[in-house]
């Protein structure tokens, strides 16, 4: 019992120290116009980002404002030429106005970009708020006289070619969001973990034991990811139209509430072989998580069908490579003695962590360090 209970503590341990992030992703908006030969260039950060990496491991007497950013501006500048490169170019700070976003309060950077007379193309670089956040993002919109650009990027690919004449299709940068939406949120690999290490074994008088084949299994966790993705693919179509939107902090909690449910289920299963609707159910949740960032991107048509189909494919590639990265393995293993207490005391430690995810995020406090 005593050794159950080292390896119980030593496995919620590591999860404590994950280097990952379970809240939604820091945002940073960069938007370019061309108008007549001339280059634009806005950056809207959030003010709570902000604040924390300019005064990391600092805490707040009260939510950051526009006012404490502005007074900061010193510090600002040489944030923002350490992580934002415009390739060939000599951007500088012009002037800081308040902004505000769908999560709270933002500063608006407008930038003089500094780019030689008649350039064609733009590489930007960003790193921004990576170093606070895993999941962290620079989406990058550009009207141009031919069209419109937008691109996501992240800690998987940092850097976007923008044609500054015509625009373009950035659809592999959403194929990026996509998988960084799968690997990046701790929350969102448990869940997967929760549904599938299960698949290899099955209850017998109340105790797990091992599955004879393989294809059964397979066939269950197909038609969990099938369900994840299809449900992940009508909620986002729903909330960027408009359709439903519902706050995102009401998202998050029931996001953290489905890992509980997940884990629990594999120490008093309920839902048995019905994995599918429990991964349908989060799929619906984590379908609203892009949303607002393609709202700010202003992405409208073709433009919005190529970011909605990319993504959800890198999602689905994501998943996929889970699966056949855990799924095999877990089926070579089923027969170990050592199985039913793994899945015993790592959905135990998932359900702890989630639930605390879950308070944090309905009280809007912060326990965890990350």
């Amino acid at each position: 019992m005593g050794g159950r209970l080292a390896r119980s503590l030593a496995v919620l341990a590591g999860l404590l120290a994950a280097p990952a992030l379970a809240h939604r992703p820091s945002d940073a908006l960069l938007r370019f116009e061309t108008t007549r030969g001339t280059l634009a260039a806005r950056l809207e950060l959030k003010c709570a980002d902000v604040a924390a990496a300019l005064a990391p491991g600092q805490g707040s007497a009260g939510p950051p404002t526009f006012e404490a950013i502005a007074a900061a501006r010193d510090r600002l500048a040489p944030y923002l030429a350490a992580h934002l490169r415009l390739e060939g170019c000599a951007p500088h700070v012009a002037r800081l106005e308040p902004a505000e976003r769908s999560d709270g309060p933002a500063v608006a950077v407008v930038l003089e970009p500094g780019c030689p007379p008649g350039q064609h193309a733009l590489v930007v670089r960003s790193t921004l708020f990576l170093e606070l956040d895993s999941q962290a993002r620079t989406l990058v919109s550009l009207v141009a006289p031919g069209g419109r650009q937008a691109e996501v990027l992240t800690a998987w690919q940092g850097t976007a070619s923008l044609d500054l004449e015509r625009g373009g299709s950035g659809w592999p940068g959403f194929l990026r969001a996509g998988l960084a939406h799968i690997f990046g949120g701790i929350d969102h690999l448990l869940f997967l973990l929760a549904l599938l290490v299960p698949s290899v074994v099955r209850r017998d008088a109340g105790r797990w034991a091992p599955v004879e084949r393989l294809g059964p299994s397979l066939r269950e966790v197909a038609a969990v990811v099938t369900a994840f993705t299809v449900a992940h693919s009508i909620t986002l179509a729903l909330a960027v139209a408009s359709v439903a939107r519902p706050p995102s902090r009401l998202v998050e909690t029931a996001i953290a509430l489905s890992v509980v449910v997940a884990a629990v289920n594999n120490l008093a299963p309920v839902l048995e072989r019905r994995r599918w609707a429990a991964a349908f159910a989060l799929g619906l949740l984590h379908g609203f998580g892009l949303s607002s960032a393609l709202d700010d991107l202003g992405l409208s048509g073709g433009e919005l069908g190529l970011a909605l189909l990319g993504f959800n494919l890198g999602v689905e590639l994501g998943q996929a490579a889970i699966v056949l990265a855990v799924v095999p393995l877990a089926f070579l293993l089923r027969r170990s003695r050592a199985y039913p207490v793994l899945l015993a005391v790592g959905s135990s430690a998932a359900a702890l962590l989630a639930a605390v995810w879950m308070a944090e995020r309905a009280l809007d406090v912060k326990v965890l360090p990350y």
